[in-house]
């Protein structure tokens, strides 16, 4: 079975995507590169956001891609305009960059670095590593209780239920009762993907068992309106 290819960065345009893909082809990597389109047609009514290129590998490479994407954005650092936002950054921030490079990106990370080695403050391998490690126990927390969607997900399992009694219920309650999957499927299965290219489960297991609850009633919901339609014609 072939490994799934998945999203490793992103960048602002096509050109800069593909620099990076000879990289990653240096190292032996296989990617592929995706464009994401922008919301709406600027023409029209002005973006809601910009498109911009995506690149995907397959998970077992991401720590070799990490190392080569820190490289790709050391050239760019040599250039950079001395009134950079960054370098009015203290040294208590400039660290919070280096442990969060998720949320600042990998140019600000990577100048970060060499801002702190300038200022005589080196970041050692060592306080890299420890860094990593806790952005990465911090990441793979669950997510906070969703207890609004548990309650939308019931209610409309209710409403489902009882709208297909009512003339021309049986729509209503249909796309009711798949929309209460839906947010079961998200709080049960979904999964949020680590730096690294592990993935974990996004919610605690107590709301993914909720989930799983919405699940079953909204495909015991489906079967009954379904089934009582037909026998009973009751739109």
């Amino acid at each position: 079975m072939a490994e799934e290819f998945l999203l490793f960065h992103k960048f602002p345009d096509e050109d800069s995507a593909k620099d990076f893909a000879v990289d990653l082809e240096k190292v032996g990597i296989v990617y592929k590169i995706e464009t994401v389109p922008s919301f709406m047609d600027s023409n029209i009514m002005g973006a809601l956001a910009d498109s911009y290129f995506i690149v995907k590998i397959p998970s077992s490479d991401f720590e070799k891609a990490n190392t080569a994407l820190r490289e790709y954005y050391k050239n760019f650092i040599e250039t950079v305009d001395k009134d950079y936002y960054l370098f009015n950054f203290s040294h208590t921030e400039l660290l919070e960059i280096i442990a969060r490079p998720d949320e600042w990106g990998y140019f600000d990370y990577q100048l970060a670095q060499k801002i702190l080695a300038t200022r005589g403050t080196p970041v050692n391998e060592t306080t890299m590593t420890r860094l990593k490690e806790s952005r990465k126990i911090e990441l793979a927390k669950p997510e906070k209780d969703q207890w609004y969607l548990l309650v939308i997900g019931y209610i409309i399992i209710g409403l489902g239920f009882l709208y297909h009694f009512r003339p021309g219920g049986f729509v209503l309650s249909s796309y009711g009762v798949v929309f209460s999957f839906l947010i079961g499927s998200i709080l049960a299965f979904h999964k949020k993907l680590l730096p690294d290219g592990s993935k974990v489960y996004s919610y605690n297991k107590e709301t993914r068992q909720h989930g799983k609850i919405i699940i079953a009633l909204s495909i015991v919901v489906l079967c009954f309106t379904v089934a009582d339609f037909i026998i009973f014609n009751n739109e």
